[in-house]
Parts: structure tokens; sequence; C-alpha cells
């Protein structure tokens, strides 16, 4: 029975491993997202009163976030 406890928690820390390296990659996103929101801001910005980036160009795809 100890065997199974330690391999239940094993387990459990293998778990954690993956979520911290699955939020480690999600971090690493935040300068492009930011990046993105700044082009966006600046074209947004050149607009007159009606237009928006999505009128004016479509909906943005974020494919290079994968």
């Amino acid at each position: 029975m100890a065997a199974l406890g330690l391999l239940l928690d094993l387990a459990k820390r293998q778990q954690a491993a993956k979520q911290i390296i699955k939020s480690q990659h999600t971090l690493s996103q935040i300068p492009i997202l930011l990046t993105n929101i700044d082009e966006l801001s600046n074209q947004q910005a050149t607009f007159s009163g009606g237009e928006s980036v999505v009128s004016k160009y479509g909906a943005v795809s974020c494919s290079n976030l994968s």
C-alpha cells in the first residue's frame, strides 16, 4: 500500500509541474499580446469617427500565439 501512496504523490507532483509549465507558457505570451494591442491601438487612432479595426480589417487572428 505504501507504493500506491508514493505513486499517487508522484502523479500529483507531475500534474502540478505540468500546470506550472502551462502557466509559464501563458505568461510568456503576454508581451506578444501587448504588442498586438499597441499596434491595434495605433491603427485605431488613425481612423475616422465611425471606423474600427474590425470594421476596416475584419477579425484579428492570434494564430502566432500557439
